[in-house]
């Protein structure tokens, strides 16, 4: 009776992790379907319209980043290297000159001013497309991670 009893429960068990496992793989596709559908095309469109102006904009700030720094003598690795150990607060032990210093300090500024400049332009040019940030920003993190909302983006793209 004990072998039939646990026979019964094997069985019993089989089908329930059949069942179990079957559930989650439709869920699995819900999901997938939700991703894919979570951001109408008319979202998409607003946002390859302005991705294409805040990749503009980022690169001209690079580019005004790039010049300060090299007015001020310096070279982006050299840059980064004092940043780098101005965050670690170790900035007197790169044994840079006190000229070096002096050069990287104003340089610093000068891209701290620039930044919001920057921000303020990315910020109008999603309000032209019509697209928050919050929305923006979303899209790009559903870009990055889901294959579906990639393949969407690119369909978009392609027409």
């Amino acid at each position: 009776m004990k072998k039939i009893l646990s026979g019964v429960l094997v069985l019993f068990a089989l089908g329930y992790a059949q069942s179990a496992s079957a559930q989650q793989a439709d869920e699995v596709t819900q999901q997938e379907q939700l991703q894919q559908d979570r951001f109408s095309e008319e979202e998409l469109k607003k946002f390859l319209q302005a991705n294409a102006k805040v990749t503009a904009i980022q690169k001209e700030g690079q580019q005004n980043m790039l010049n300060i720094i090299e007015e001020a003598g310096m070279d982006v690795e050299q840059f980064n290297k004092f940043a780098q150990a101005q965050r670690e607060q170790k900035l007197a032990e790169t044994g840079a000159s006190p000229e070096q210093l002096a050069a990287f300090d104003k340089a610093a500024k000068q891209i701290i001013e620039i930044q919001p400049t920057v921000k303020e332009n990315v910020k109008k040019a999603l309000e032209e497309e019509g697209i928050t940030e919050d929305k923006y920003r979303e899209i790009v993190t559903a870009y990055q991670q889901d294959e579906a909302v990639k393949a969407k983006v690119h369909e978009l793209m392609a027409k």
